[in-house]
């Protein structure tokens, strides 16, 4: 399994961003952040199996990109592929074009000041099972005032 940053891009009078990447033998997406946004890969576990119930254990059921907002933990955006059911406590907002290959159900909603939003992409051309999302959650003000950033974001995501 491998992970890393592609690409660092700036351009003349705009904002410099990097493509950061998830790569694996069953896994490809991309998405373009502000530079100074803080990244983290999750590469999940291989599932084990001990000798016993107690020492065995299931492999993780996500791999994905943790994206902070500002560089701060509390501001996070993930995108991620996962292995399992689907399902969104939150209201669906309808589908959305994200960009011209891809597509996606959004589902958003504010509650306690957070804004609260998931896009759960359209699984054509999806090998593997799993389901491919991104899932935000910010506090109100972070999410106004990186609103663009964050469509850009979005717009930028590159599944295969």
């Amino acid at each position: 399994m491998f992970a890393f940053c592609l690409l660092i891009l700036s351009g003349c009078g705009e904002q410099e961003t990097r493509i950061y990447e998830y790569e694996d033998e069953e896994s490809y997406f991309s998405i373009e952040v502000p530079a100074d946004w803080t990244v983290d890969i999750n590469e999940g576990w291989p599932g084990f199996s001990g000798d016993t119930p107690e020492e065995s254990y299931e492999a993780s059921p996500d791999v994905g990109l943790y994206i902070y907002v500002d560089g701060e933990e509390e501001n996070q955006i993930y995108f991620y592929r996962q292995w399992g059911h689907i399902s969104s406590f939150l209201k669906e907002d309808g589908k959305v074009s994200v960009n011209e290959s891809l597509s996606a159900a959004r589902y958003k909603e504010e509650r306690d000041g957070l804004v609260l939003e998931t896009y759960i992409f359209d699984e054509e051309g999806i090998t593997g099972g799993g389901f491919y999302a991104l899932s935000i959650a910010l506090p109100r003000q972070v999410y106004r005032s990186h609103q663009k950033e964050i469509q850009r974001a979005v717009e930028s995501i590159c599944i295969r």
